[in-house]
């Protein structure tokens, strides 16, 4: 690790590059100070700030894990600028560079909150033809159900200002922020509750607004010459006895948590499918097949394992009993992207969707079959705990439409219920259809050569009869 030392202007970026090389296989013990070092050469050899910014998005990319926030803030203070000028130049590259890394579907949160503070305060540097206010509110947008509460909040602080700059924007950001008045965390909730009055057409909250949501200003001198990640440096060399605890402290909060999204889903997940209890399906305790003993699974579904069946499970009376109305338009939805929801004598409502691992996008119009005009469209989406949905604001161009995005956080036995109201010819209408997302939408199929699919069943095969 000495090599930090031996760095100069005209070797920095050659030792960067092959130190960012050997992150993705850096041992875990070191990898923490490695990260850290990287993002100090980083700043004190560019001979300009954009190589600085390529390196951090970098190193992000393959080590977000191992970013603390030292390390993000760090990038915003010297984007932003120090004393009482600003680089636009910068400001503009940084947010360019930020909006592309943020097309990506799957990123590191901290990219995320970089990307939300950086976008919210210069996005108006590189709006043109192709990089619209509404394709810059989307791009961040998309990651919000992916993110912690905490990168939530940063995300709402950014659609608040970008619908300061970009008025147009001011429909979405509001009704993303009024489904958050009521969220379970009170930072959440307060911030939405907040920057909804503020955003209101109001007299008072003009000069309100023009205060909060202007732009950051400079930083001062004397932060640019602290800098804090030199402090951090001087503390791991210490030794044991004085080094910094935020490096270990962070590692076990990343473990942590990890555990603790896996034993929820794990309790969702037994919770969701339990049954009452039939003696008709109850095992014979001598009777338990051989291939079943020491299965992990064994104990959880051995009272809903049929008698007479090897390893068929119960569904769930909840789920045999559903009758939709539109039950039909549902079993074809399932397995197709494409197709009519739902019909009747006066409406017809076309539906499309596409699906990515763990996310998906559903469009809807709304068809009056009388020729009569479709008002007051509202919908509501039957939340299960496995499943978030986030709904745009109803567009009234010649069909109404909607948008939607979906979001799966654990495996949902229960369907999503869609509540539709609309008025039509001066009549209140109200009724409820199914949503057609279930498991099978967020399965990404695998491509396997078939002499390897058939020598992997017949293994496996194999294996299980014996």
């Amino acid at each position: 690790m000495c090599i930090r030392d031996r760095c100069t202007p005209e070797t920095a970026k050659k030792i960067v590059d092959e130190l960012l090389a050997f992150t993705d296989e850096a041992d875990l013990n070191i990898k923490e100070e490695l990260v850290l070092k990287i993002a100090i050469l980083a700043e004190r050899f560019a001979d300009n700030l954009v190589w600085y910014i390529d390196v951090i998005v970098k190193l992000i990319q393959t080590s977000g894990d191992y970013i603390t926030d030292d390390i993000w803030q760090r990038v915003i203070q010297i984007v932003t600028g120090f004393g009482v000028e600003q680089d636009a130049e910068l400001q503009r590259y940084a947010t360019l560079k930020l909006y592309t890394a943020l097309n990506l579907p799957h990123i590191h949160e901290t990219l995320v909150k970089i990307g939300s503070y950086i976008l919210a305060e210069y996005a108006k540097l590189i709006v043109d033809g192709n990089r619209t206010p509404d394709k810059i509110f989307e791009v961040l947008q998309r990651h919000f159900v992916s993110v912690s509460e905490n990168g939530k909040a940063m995300l709402l602080t950014a659609f608040t200002k970008l619908s300061n700059q970009f008025p147009e924007l001011r429909d979405q950001t509001q009704s993303i922020l009024e489904i958050h008045t009521e969220h379970w965390d009170p930072d959440l909730q307060q911030r939405a509750v907040e920057y909804l009055e503020i955003l209101q057409e109001k007299p008072e909250m003009q000069s309100i607004r023009e205060v909060i949501l202007q732009k950051m200003p400079c930083y001062s001198e004397e932060i640019q010459v602290n800098n804090p990640l030199i402090h951090r440096i001087f503390e791991l060399k210490t030794g044991d006895k004085n080094k910094d605890p935020t490096l270990d402290y962070e590692k076990k909060k990343l473990m942590e948590t990890q555990m603790n999204t896996y034993n929820t889903s794990q309790q969702a997940s037994s919770v969701s499918f339990q049954t009452q209890k039939s003696d008709a399906l109850l095992l014979n305790t001598g009777g338990v097949p051989q291939h079943l003993l020491g299965n992990p699974l064994y104990e959880l579904c051995s009272k809903k394992i049929a008698q007479d069946v090897p390893n068929i499970m119960r569904v769930p009376d909840s789920i045999k009993s559903m009758n939709f109305k539109n039950m039909n338009e549902f079993k074809q939805l399932v397995t197709t992207t494409t197709g009519i929801l739902y019909q009747d004598d006066e409406i017809q409502i076309d539906y499309k969707s596409e699906f990515q691992t763990t996310t998906g996008r559903i469009a809807m119009q709304f068809v009056s079959k009388t020729g009569k005009t479709l008002e007051q469209v509202s919908l509501m989406v039957s939340n299960t705990p496995e499943l978030y949905f986030n709904l745009s604001p109803v567009k009234y161009d010649g069909n109404p439409k909607v948008m939607m995005q979906t979001a799966s956080l654990a495996p949902a036995p229960a369907i999503p219920i869609l509540t539709l109201k609309y008025v039509c010819n001066g009549q209140n209408r109200s009724f409820d259809v199914a949503l057609p997302v279930v498991a099978n939408k967020f399965i990404t199929p695998a491509d396997i050569p078939l002499d390897t699919y058939t020598k992997f069943f017949a293994e496996y095969t194999t294996a299980k009869n014996n």
